[in-house]
């Protein structure tokens, strides 16, 4: 049967539960979640003419070395003569035990280069023995951890990769610095500090800087397109200087501090309007007067010392600042067309 349908045991293991429970009992089994899904995924052979396609013997070949710690993933990418890495927060209110995390990173990477997997052979560090077994198992007994051995099989699958993961020691994985780092530029808006600003300047369309993490959201709770430091499963584009603005809508951001005047220079060179938020630095930075001068409108968004402004990331998540902000904090809407 795993001839005919590669990774096929990762789909029977609801299956193969919801059968042992009727030879013990007499009750009828609900086909309901996880087990419902299970034997609609069987039905594509009702209709499937086709076939698994063969994998070529020249391939691409990518390295990857993955880890996880409670609060957020990292992953470094050897993709040809480019060396990559990537990286984001787990959700504030993520409780899932470290091996799901180790899975979910390895997940997000693959899901991270796209197209860059296709026909590959791909190589994976980790230093994760439940999901290298899961892997290499086809399936465990934790349904979590096998939800995303389904979602892994499927994104490789479709990508024609041949995936291995192999097993790293901790002190040796290369990605535990990425998976734990907490940077301040990072920061966000609070839900208040964001609905205030989407309502006088809005609807925002796009995010010019951020992650998937921290992306800000359109009334509707649905993430912005935004642009990343670098390669996420959800990015419309990596590095926001590498591209064209003039065909964006609405705009907005909250750059890094060391960011404010670069951004600024390049706003200008595309001709673009925007919506920036900054703090109000001591003493007076160069950027000041050219964000000032070219502004329509702007709003106090905190005081020096306000809490509750903006959301930082920490081992628990972004979670709301209770230390009050260092600088009072602006929202300006600049107009360099």
């Amino acid at each position: 049967m795993q001839l005919a349908v590669p990774g096929c045991k990762l789909f029977w293991q609801e299956v193969n539960a919801a059968i042992s429970v009727c030879t013990k009992c007499s009750r009828p089994v609900r086909v309901f979640g996880p087990l419902k899904e299970e034997i609609e995924y069987w039905k594509f052979l009702d209709k499937w003419e086709g076939f698994s396609k063969w994998r070529p013997e020249f391939h691409n070949k990518i390295d990857m070395v993955t880890d996880s710690s409670g609060y957020r993933y990292g992953a470094l990418v050897n993709l040809g003569d480019n060396h990559l890495t990537m990286g984001d927060y787990w959700l504030a209110d993520d409780t899932r035990p470290i091996h799901e995390k180790e899975a979910e990173a390895i997940l997000k990477a693959l899901q991270s280069l796209g197209k860059s997997l296709l026909d590959s052979r791909v190589d994976v560090l980790t230093d994760s023995m439940a999901v290298i077994g899961a892997w290499n198992s086809q399936g465990s007994k934790c349904p979590a951890l096998n939800c995303i051995m389904k979602d892994i099989f499927q994104l490789v699958a479709g990508q024609n990769v041949d995936l291995h993961l192999s097993f790293v020691p901790s002190e040796l994985n290369k990605a535990d610095g990425p998976s734990r780092i907490l940077n301040t530029a990072d920061t966000m808006l609070s839900n208040a500090s964001w609905v205030l600003v989407d309502s006088r300047f809005g609807p925002h369309t796009v995010d010019l800087m951020s992650l998937d993490s921290n992306v800000m959201q359109s009334v509707d709770s649905r993430p912005l397109r935004h642009f990343t430091p670098w390669l996420t499963p959800e990015t419309s584009g990596v590095n926001v200087f590498s591209q064209d603005l003039k065909a964006e809508s609405n705009m907005y951001v909250y750059p890094p501090y060391v960011l404010i005047f670069p951004l600024l220079c390049f706003l200008k060179e595309q001709s673009v309007s925007c919506t920036v938020v900054v703090p109000e630095l001591y003493p007076v930075p160069m950027w000041w007067p050219m964000l000032t001068s070219c502004s329509s409108t702007s709003i106090l968004l905190g005081a020096r010392g306000q809490k509750g402004v903006v959301k930082a990331p920490s081992r628990k998540g972004f979670v709301v600042d209770e230390f009050g902000l260092r600088w009072p904090l602006w929202a300006f809407r600049v107009s360099f067309s």
